[in-house]
């Protein structure tokens, strides 16, 4: 709207110094702070002027009550009679501006100003100490699941988002708060000397981690190739967004109606949860339909190798299952065949087509394959694990592969399981029935790479 200007931008709560200066750039560029909220910092148009700022924190105030405290109002009156207007009020922020040129400082006592600011950081405590440990164990387990399970996760768009977030929640509620307890001991230092020390938060931190999540998001929706998938995520995110937006403005309107703070939290928190628990029923609703229906089927299309090119089965005796994930460093795509009920004779045949993308990544996915089998039927001999099966290098000809292993038993017998290697895919494969030459040739022209 014109005469009208917006910000959001992620501040540390702490960051009175980068507020007041932040307030200050825009007054310059003729824009006066006029109201925040939840959605960001709201200007009126006015003449460019140099406008001073100053940042005083009020703890016990709540966004939800409808008008100040006595105490407020009372510490408001004092700043008018120095020049200080108040510009706008949130949470335990107040904002005020003074057109003076040298205006006396609102706050001249650095022990009452580091005692506000502790007093609101012991309330925001809690919720930035949860993110920064659930960050920190999301982020441990995923980063365990890339040791250990690098396929799986590196062939998930979604995976790889998802890590990114937790890591974007680590990173920046432990610098958030390494910055502020830093700060906090040089000021309980210089308080003593009736010193102020300016602060610096991390909301250019946040801000480049925000941006982050929305480009891995858009990658996750452009890259993965699930079906339904956008049907499903870009609804979720739009209503979560709006679901965001109407508690707000249920807050907002309950504070204009003057209603008391306790009874607005009440209403505000139980139409969110009424909302929430409406939205994912309505969301799981839908999922459950759509895998009814087809639209969000994970089958990743016709397989490329079947029971019938490799024995006389007839292809509609068979049942075929399939799942796919793909991403820009690796592509995984599951395949099962087996013979149907009706069929006399029970046939299976499973593979697994892993693509890498990039060729570091090579190793890293093969010594997974090679190892999966580690786990199987493992017992302890003078108190270190043996294990039953591992995997053996096998003759790559009859598969017309470049690389090719076999799993052996623990008494030494080959097993119908291997791993083939052609270029930069890698093939797992399990048959119930001994495949002969001809049909590891077969098997070799249907998974190589094209």
């Amino acid at each position: 709207m014109k005469g009208q200007k917006h910000d959001f931008i992620p501040f540390s709560l702490y960051d009175r110094t980068g507020m007041a200066a932040h307030l200050e750039k825009r007054a310059a560029q003729g824009w006066l702070l006029d109201r925040v909220t939840a959605f960001g910092w709201y200007y009126r148009k006015m003449e460019p002027k140099k406008v001073h700022f100053a940042v005083t924190y009020y703890p016990k105030n709540s966004e939800y009550a409808p008008e100040p405290s006595e105490q407020q109002l009372t510490f408001r009156d004092f700043c008018a009679h120095s020049g200080w207007n108040l510009a706008a009020a949130f949470g335990p922020h107040q904002f005020y501006y003074n057109l003076k040129e040298d205006p006396v400082p609102i706050q001249t006592d650095p022990q009452i100003e580091l005692a506000q600011i502790g007093k609101a950081m012991r309330r925001a405590l809690p919720f930035s100490l949860f993110f920064m440990l659930l960050g920190l164990y999301m982020g441990c387990s995923w980063l365990w699941t890339l040791f250990h399970r690098p396929i799986n996760l590196l062939s998930s768009a979604g995976s790889l988002f998802t890590g990114l977030c937790w890591l974007v929640l680590f990173v920046f509620f432990t610098a958030d708060l390494a910055t502020y307890f830093t700060w906090r001991r040089r000021a309980v230092q210089a308080a003593r000397r009736g010193e102020f020390v300016p602060t610096r938060g991390c909301h250019r931190l946040m801000q480049t981690g925000v941006l982050l999540m929305l480009l891995g998001l858009a990658y996750w929706l452009l890259a993965d190739r699930t079906p339904g998938l956008r049907l499903f995520l870009i609804p979720f995110v739009a209503v979560t967004a709006l679901l965001y937006v109407v508690t707000n403005r249920t807050k907002e309107l309950l504070k204009r109606q003057k209603a008391p703070a306790m009874l607005n939290i009440t209403i505000t928190w139980a139409l969110s949860l009424i909302l929430s628990f409406l939205i994912m029923g309505s969301i799981t609703y839908s999922l459950i339909q759509g895998i009814r229906s087809g639209a969000f089927s994970l089958d990743s299309g016709s397989p490329p190798l079947i029971l019938s090119d490799l024995a006389p089965i007839p292809a509609e005796d068979c049942e075929a299952n399939s799942s796919v994930a793909n991403s820009a460093l690796v592509s995984r795509a599951r395949f099962w065949i087996r013979t149907t009920s009706t069929m006399g004779d029970y046939s299976a045949l499973s593979y697994t087509v892993v693509d890498v993308h990039l060729p570091w990544l090579y190793d890293i996915c093969l010594n997974q394959l090679l190892h999966e089998k580690d786990d199987l039927d493992v017992f302890e001999e003078d108190g270190e694990p043996v294990s039953h099966y591992g995997y053996r290098m096998a003759d790559p000809a009859p598969w017309g592969a470049e690389e090719a292993w076999q799993l052996y038993s623990p008494e030494g017998r080959a097993l119908e399981d291997y791993i083939l290697h052609w270029g930069n895919r890698l093939v797992v494969l399990e048959s119930s029935m001994e495949l002969t030459q001809e049909q590891m040739a077969l098997t070799g022209e249907h998974l190589e790479p094209s």
